[in-house]
C-alpha cells in the first residue's frame, strides 16, 4: 500500500525522556508511556494531557498492556516488576526480581519474560507474577524483546551482538547468531513467507544497521540465516533503539539515537518517503508504538515528548 506519514500532534507532561510505549485496548484510542522521571501516563488520542497512573522513584524502560485483566506489565528499573491496574490505579502483584535495569518484557499467554541489564532472562507466571526461572542468556544486557506466537518462539537482542530464539513456554534457548556489531539494541518479527521459515527476524543495532534474518527449523534443530536482500544496512547515522512493524501496510518503522524516524517498505523491500526533520523530535527517538486500528504510529523521545504519525494512503486518480 503506497502513502506517507504525516505529523499530526504531541503529547507533553513526561519531565524526563520518553523510554516506552503500550497501545491499551484496541478500539479505545488509549496508550501508555513510561519515563525517565518514574511516571505511568494514560493517554487519549486528541487529548494533549494525560492521566498519571502512578509514579515510581526510578526511571521505567519497559511496560506491556494486558488486555485480559486491563493492567500494565511495567519494569520498574532496580526494583523489579509491577502490574497495574489501570483502571482502578492500583497494584495488582509485584515481584522484585532484580536489581538491576530492565529493558524489556514479553508476554506469551499466562507467562512474561523480563530481560535485565545483566543478562539475565526472568520467566514469570501472569498474573501473580510468581518467578518460575531464571537465566544467564547473554553477556551484555537483554535490550528487546519479540514474540513470535505462532512458531511458539521468543526473539531476544542483546548488547553483546546477538540474537536469542528461546522456545515458548519454557525460555529454552534452540538458536542465536551474531548479528550487529556493537549490539543489538531492537528487534522485530515478520511474518514468514517461505515453506522452511518459522518466522523472519529484523534486528537494529548502535551500527545504525538493521539486518534481516529468517529463522529455519532443520530436522529439530533451528538456525539462523541471513537474507541476502536486506537492503537496509546504513539506516541511520546512529543507534536504533525501536523497531515496529505496521503488518497490513507491510511497512517497518525504526527509530534512532539520531533523532529521526525511517521508514521501509518490504513488498518490495525499499526505502518510503520519511518526515521532513522540522517535524519530528529534537532528541533520540527511543520507543515506537503501531496502533493498527488507528492507523497511526507513536514516537517517544529524549525531547521529553511523544508524537503522533497518522498514515495517509495515497489517492488514486480516478480512471477518465
Amino acid at each position: 500500500m503506497k502513502g506517507f506519514f504525516r505529523y499530526s500532534g504531541f503529547f507533553e507532561g513526561h519531565t524526563d525522556s520518553v523510554y516506552c510505549l503500550a497501545q491499551g485496548s484496541t478500539g479505545t484510542g488509549t496508550f501508555y508511556s513510561g519515563a525517565g522521571d518514574g511516571q505511568v501516563v494514560a493517554w487519549q488520542l486528541n487529548r494533549p494531557v494525560g492521566r498519571l497512573i502512578t509514579r515510581f522513584p526510578h526511571s521505567v524502560y519497559a511496560m506491556q498492556f494486558l488486555p485480559e485483566w486491563d493492567a500494565l506489565l511495567v519494569g520498574h528499573n532496580y526494583e523489579g516488576l509491577h502490574l497495574l491496574d489501570v483502571r482502578q490505579h492500583r497494584a495488582m502483584a509485584a515481584c522484585r526480581i532484580s536489581a538491576s535495569a530492565l529493558f524489556a518484557i514479553g508476554v506469551y499467554g499466562h507467562t512474561a519474560f523480563v530481560g535485565s541489564q545483566q543478562g539475565d532472562m526472568y520467566r514469570l507466571s501472569l498474573p501473580d507474577l510468581k518467578l518460575l526461572s531464571a537465566q544467564k542468556l547473554a553477556q551484555g544486557p537483554l535490550r528487546s524483546i519479540a514474540v513470535c506466537a505462532k512458531a511458539k518462539l521468543l526473539i531476544v537482542g542483546s548488547s553483546d551482538d546477538h540474537i536469542y530464539a528461546l522456545k515458548l513456554p519454557d525460555g529454552t534457548l534452540c538458536a542465536h547468531i551474531q548479528a550487529n556489531q556493537k549490539g543489538v539494541f531492537s528487534v522485530c518479527v515478520l511474518d514468514s513467507h517461505k515453506s522452511n521459515e518459522v518466522c523472519r527476524i529484523l534486528s537494529g543495532g548502535k551500527n545504525g544497521q538493521i539486518r534481516l534474518f529468517s529463522l529455519r527449523l532443520q530436522g529439530q534443530l533451528y538456525a539462523f540465516h541471513e537474507e541476502e536482500t536486506s537492503l537496509m544496512t546504513h539506516a541511520h547515522l546512529r543507534t536504533i533503539y525501536a523497531l515496529q512493524y505496521a503488518k497490513d501496510l507491510h511497512l517497518i518503522a525504526a527509530g534512532s539515537r539520531d533523532k529521526s524516524i525511517s521508514f521501509w517498505g518490504l513488498r518490495p523491500l525499499e526505502r518510503q518517503p520519511t518526515p521532513p526533520p522540522s517535524t519530528g523530535h529534537h532528541a533520540s527517538v527511543n520507543a515506537l508504538c503501531w496502533m493498527e486500528d488507528k492507523q497511526l504510529l507513536l514516537s517517544g523521545s529524549d525531547d521529553k515528548r511523544i508524537l503522533q504519525w497518522n498514515w495517509e494512503a495515497e489517492q488514486k486518480n480516478p480512471t477518465p
